[in-house]
């Protein structure tokens, strides 16, 4: 990803525990990554989950595997991830889901797992690549995508 934007929220602190929220991106072709940020220490070094809502629906195999993608930067971007661990880091969703909607994200992390759910189905689990001590979490969008984001809750 060229152009990433993170908005850090500077009154909440995360390590481990469960975020929930709703993004909402857009069915444009390479043009919409909504997501969360967490154990940030700074704008290049964090972890984060995201999404690509224009592959919800894709009829394509591959394209349809591209839907969830966890990254851990600067050391694993999705390149990185996707030649080196195929399909571990990144995974499809069920079709039924409007690009253009809003959707429900919940996201387990604890010090040796991460688990993603969207609307209640568990779509991903996965080791964490990193042990970072930064403890920022934020709203996510890459390629200057934008996004909207409602609903974040920090368990």
């Amino acid at each position: 990803m060229d152009k990433v934007e993170i908005a850090w929220i500077t009154d909440k602190k995360f390590s481990t525990g469960t975020i929930k929220l709703e993004p909402r991106g857009k069915d444009k072709f390479q043009g919409s990554f909504p997501g969360i940020a967490f154990h940030g220490l700074n704008d290049t070094t964090y972890e984060a989950i995201y999404f690509r809502p224009f592959n919800f629906r894709s009829t394509g195999p591959i394209r349809k595997c591209h839907a969830v993608q966890y990254i851990a930067n600067l050391k694993y971007d999705w390149p990185k991830l996707r030649a080196e661990f195929p399909n571990q880091y990144e995974q499809s969703v069920c079709s039924d889901i409007d690009p253009n909607q809003w959707f429900y994200v919940k996201i387990e992390v604890s010090t040796d797992k991460i688990k993603v759910y969207l609307n209640e189905q568990a779509i991903l689990e996965l080791k964490p690549l990193v042990q970072t001590t930064g403890k920022m979490i934020g709203y996510w969008a890459g390629d200057g995508s934008g996004g909207d984001w409602k609903n974040l809750k920090i368990y």
